[in-house]
């Protein structure tokens, strides 16, 4: 068995499918939708694709910019990051994820929280 979540869960394919299945979600509540009103959902697609591949171990480097940069201005509270987490959950049961490793996915994807919100340090 690996350790590597990004292998085990089927790798580049797998994390487009559960971005796209994912997003379905989040653009279908009312309390998240108004956060991508005016975004290129490509774009976006594409950046979480990348984003939640490197949290889970893919062999890339995120060139997008930093995620403060991108979520500042936009009104993100801590409540609407715990709606977008049980999204996640939600998909990655979903699509057959276990538990345990839906978890381990969601805890990697957590070390940007502060960053999203703003409430990074200088030390990080």
């Amino acid at each position: 068995m690996t350790d590597n979540l990004f292998h085990k869960i089927g790798g580049a394919e797998a994390v487009a499918s559960i971005v796209d299945n994912f997003y379905d979600r989040v653009i279908a509540d009312p309390n998240l939708k108004k956060f991508f009103e005016h975004a290129s959902m490509d774009r976006i697609k594409s950046m979480q694709r990348q984003l939640f591949g490197i949290a889970i171990g893919a062999p890339l480097e995120y060139s997008g910019r930093s995620l403060s940069e991108i979520h500042k201005g936009r009104g993100i509270k801590r409540e609407d990051i715990s709606v977008f987490t049980d999204h996640l959950m939600a998909t990655l049961g979903e699509i057959g994820i276990s538990e345990s490793d839906a978890n381990r996915f969601v805890s990697r994807i957590a070390m940007y929280v502060d960053e999203v919100l703003g409430e990074t340090t200088v030390d990080g």
